[in-house]
């Protein structure tokens, strides 16, 4: 060194050079260690930010403005056209359909030129599915552009879905028997079904911007506008009951009536949508009244999926906005905490199951799916469609896990509901709708049903064959309507007779009805049977043209068999059809026994 730059320094003394030399040492230490603990923290910001992009469904992809592929950063939930080593570096056209690549190659131009972000849907056929997808061109260079991708296919399929709902919904209130209608905020009529059009006496034509001074009382109209006025004001739906004039007749009657805000796309309340109809005479089950109802909600958009990631300790580290909306919460308020820490109303059976979710995931480096329910601060309990992977730092390591939630509550319940709709179905398709005793196509599968399993189990088979005695003189002398309440009355005595619940009672046709008892001999049927003349001689229902006795009788067949000794049910029937045969040969209000 120098003596003008010891001078400077002022190291005039061997001492002073001895502590310049430690005071360097120790900046130089200092410097490393701080350079090492940011270029740690930097490591790790990287690592997070890397497993949050691939969280991501989105294939993300940098093109130059020639429309080369330069990376894929993230290919997301989007099928790729082509593996990765044969895109980067490629022109578009080489993989895209070149109507496609065209439209795409135009997009990056613009965005380039007016460095605007560019948006185009598309779709395409990918191994002969249709799909949708939607591209956002982002200018990030000064020549080259950032696409990100997103699969519309799921969405595309639920925007058909909803214009067939909202098809559905049309033609609903088409045939409605409740009164519909829709008003603006100055409560001009927008919509009207022609349930409430009918108590005008107008058409649609002849009310639509019309307001309810025009049609009923100004005492009435001052109150139903009040009414309006309030809905639209509160947001909050109204449930009354009134009494109320019909226009068109002046009846005084009295009616049920829902009025609800009706909101526009930008959530701002655009009108109200109101309900009613006669209670007068008619008292609705909640059942239905529930069913309006939802005949009447908004069409609730689905929301977008939640992203989090928690350590392997089950504490949240990132989570997006979406995933904090789910519990009412703001993001910064559930980092650092585990579930029960925010949402107090989630249970222990739905805890242990995320926890050994989570756990597995974990353990096994695999990603798992499933469809969960999760109970939320509000008290509610909905399903979830979830995606769980597990969180792996740069070095291997796995520090938690991330998870992608869907909520699907609507479909279960869409699907809980048809499952009961064809329940339903299959029952009445089952019963008579005259007697509401089993109908022929029930008998014949009950009594095969019950043949096979007679002749596994080694039981015996008995079957009845009832006949109405003069049912057609009876039936053309007082009336079919007469009939057909006697023909109900005997049936309900039949189901008042047979006791078992394995035993059933059917219409076989006409005025013939037949009785099948599993595991029953002969002896058991004929007090079966005398049970059965017992419940008909009580109703003592008059039949004026018998010549049997001077009330409504019947004869009856019976026949029972083994089926474990072979034959078939068909041979069962006739020989209760031969009994009952017999029985009105001689004489009626009897019952014969054949035995196969």
């Amino acid at each position: 060194m120098s003596a003008s730059i010891s001078e400077s320094l002022g190291l005039s003394s061997p001492e002073s050079w001895v502590a310049a030399e430690r005071l360097l040492a120790n900046y130089s230490l200092a410097l490393e260690a701080q350079i090492a603990e940011r270029t740690q923290a930097l490591q790790q910001s990287e690592a997070t930010q890397a497993i949050i992009l691939n969280a991501i469904p989105d294939l993300l992809v940098r093109y130059s403005g020639e429309g080369i592929c330069l990376s894929l950063m993230n290919s997301g939930e989007v099928p790729l056209l082509a593996p990765v080593e044969e895109l980067v570096g490629k022109h578009l056209s080489e993989f895209l359909p070149s109507p496609l690549a065209e439209r795409r190659l135009h997009f990056i131009r613009q965005a380039l030129a007016t460095g605007k972000m560019q948006v185009h849907e598309y779709q395409f056929e990918q191994d002969g599915v249709c799909r949708y997808e939607e591209s956002r061109i982002v200018p990030s260079g000064d020549n080259e552009v950032l696409i990100i991708v997103r699969d519309m296919t799921e969405q595309k399929q639920a925007e058909n879905a909803l214009k067939e709902s909202r098809a559905l919904y049309q033609s609903l209130t088409e045939v409605l028997p409740h009164c519909l209608y829709r008003a603006d905020l100055e409560g001009r009529l927008i919509f009207a079904n022609p349930a409430f059009l009918k108590t005008l006496g107008k058409s649609l034509k002849d009310c639509l911007g019309k307001t309810v001074y025009d049609f009923y009382p100004p005492s009435l109209a001052d109150k139903y506008t009040a009414d309006d006025l309030h809905v639209i004001t509160t947001g909050a739906t109204l449930h009354t009951v009134e009494a109320h004039k019909t226009p068109v007749d002046h009846e005084e009657i009295y009616v049920q009536v829902v009025k609800s805000p009706v909101y526009g796309a930008d959530g701002q309340i655009t009108g109200v949508q109101g309900v009613f109809w006669d209670i007068t005479n008619l008292k609705r089950t909640q059942d239905e009244l529930n069913t309006q109802k939802q005949f009447l909600q908004q069409v609730i958009d689905n929301m977008p999926s939640a992203t989090f990631v928690r350590n392997c300790q089950g504490r949240l580290v990132a989570v997006n906005q979406a995933s904090a909306s789910m519990h009412g919460k703001q993001p910064e308020e559930m980092i650092g905490k585990v579930e029960t820490e925010f949402n107090p109303n989630i249970t222990s059976a739905e805890m242990e199951r995320l926890f050994s979710i989570n756990q597995q995931v974990i353990s096994q480096r695999t990603t798992v799916r499933e469809e969960l329910t999760i109970t939320n601060v509000f008290g509610e309990t909905r399903w979830y469609q979830t995606i769980i992977s597990p969180f792996i730092s740069p070095k291997g390591e796995v520090q938690g896990i991330i998870g992608n939630c869907i909520d699907i509550t609507e479909r279960k319940a869409i699907e809980a509901a048809l499952q009961a709709a064809n329940l339903k179905l299959e029952r009445l398709a089952t019963l008579d709708s005259l007697t509401k005793v089993a109908n022929r196509r029930r008998f014949d599968e009950y009594l095969q049903q019950e043949w096979q399993r007679m002749a596994r189990e080694g039981q015996p088979l008995s079957l009845i064959m009832l006949d109405v005695d003069y049912f057609k003189i009876y039936n053309d002398f007082l009336g079919h309507q007469q009939g057909d309440v006697c023909l109900f009355t005997v049936a309900q005595a039949l189901c008042r007779a047979v006791k078992r619940s394995a035993d059933l009672v059917a219409r076989y046709g006409g005025e013939e009805f037949v009785v099948v008892l599993p595991n029953t001999r002969r002896a058991g049927a004929i007090v079966v049977a005398e049970a059965i003349q017992s419940e008909i001689a009580s109703l003592q229902i008059p039949h004026p043209n018998s010549t049997v006795s001077a009330y409504v009788t019947a004869s009856m067949g019976i026949a029972s068999a083994m089926p474990s000794n072979g034959g078939s049910y068909d041979e069962l029937v006739a020989a209760a059809d031969t009994a009952l045969y017999q029985a009105k040969r001689r004489g009626r209000d009897r019952y014969w026994v054949r035995i196969l």
